[in-house]
């Protein structure tokens, strides 16, 4: 199966062996991971609800 890489946007032939998915490369996989690391990708609503974390008396 084709797929196109969401990092360099190449076509790359995956198969269940890739250790690199949904990247076609090692190199690509790392340069995603730190886009995360320097916080240039951002999740766009928090995870858990602020209510969740106030403690009631």
């Amino acid at each position: 199966m084709k797929k196109k890489c969401p990092r360099c946007r190449k076509m790359y032939s995956v198969n269940k062996d890739s250790n690199h998915r949904p990247f076609c490369s090692e190199k690509c996989q790392a340069i995603d991971l730190g886009d995360w690391f320097f916080e240039k990708h951002k999740i766009s609503r928090p995870i858990i609800d602020e209510d969740d974390l106030s403690i009631d008396p």
